[in-house]
């Protein structure tokens, strides 16, 4: 929502400050997530560009502090775990898409799953 009032600068700073919040109450790692592709980037460009730039600092954010950062940060990009709108076929967005733009129950459990992952990935770590 907030693409449409914010610079995108503000967008990842926003989302970044909420990190290093959640980071002073955990102990472990925190996770920052992309901002998922849905229906409407296919057709709106400005919109889609925005979200890549927007991802593009939140990656960005993570790279920089993930080495000497306690707990530990990761960036999860949905778009490399089986929601990437681009690469779906008809049948797949209809299973993934509830209403063009949020995640029906399968886009969910997919979402929880590379989530899932990663804090196996960095537990395995120890």
């Amino acid at each position: 929502n907030d693409l449409q009032s914010l610079s995108t600068k503000e967008i990842a700073s926003n989302i970044c400050e909420m990190a290093h919040i959640g980071r002073q109450h955990v102990r472990e790692c925190c996770i920052v997530i992309s901002v998922p592709n849905c229906y409407p980037d296919l057709s709106y460009a400005k919109y889609r560009d925005s979200k890549c730039d927007v991802n593009r600092r939140l990656k960005e954010y993570v790279e920089k502090i993930k080495d000497e950062s306690v707990p530990r940060v990761y960036f999860l990009d949905l778009n490399e775990n089986n929601l990437n709108i681009d690469s779906m076929d008809e049948d797949e967005k209809t299973l993934i898409y509830d209403d063009s733009i949020h995640y029906t129950p399968e886009g969910y459990s997919r979402l929880g799953t590379a989530v899932f992952n990663v804090i196996k990935s960095h537990l395995s770590k120890g």
